[in-house]
């Protein structure tokens, strides 16, 4: 078995949907992941989705759909590392 991170659910208030807090909470997620991955390697970050509409924000972020799985998806630590250093 290799070593991955498993998101739990994110989420925004869906009165609160289209203001930019699910990319920030997401990307803090992922820089905690990116610092926890100093002590702890890992190989990939894996969510699952609840539906289209985040299935498609989690693909705009970079992470791909796991063979067979189209609502679990991944995201490898060396395109995690990347988005990081972007920021």
């Amino acid at each position: 078995m290799l070593p991955a991170v498993v998101l739990a659910w994110l989420g925004v208030d869906a009165r609160l949907h289209r203001q930019g807090l699910g990319g920030r909470l997401l990307a803090q997620a992922l820089r905690d992941c990116c610092e926890a991955g100093a002590t702890f390697p890992f190989i990939a970050v894996i969510l699952d989705c609840t539906g289209e509409e985040s299935r498609a924000f989690y693909k705009h972020w970079g992470f791909n759909e796991l063979p067979g799985h189209p609502y679990r998806l991944f995201l490898s630590a060396a395109r995690l590392t990347a988005i990081v250093e972007q920021d």
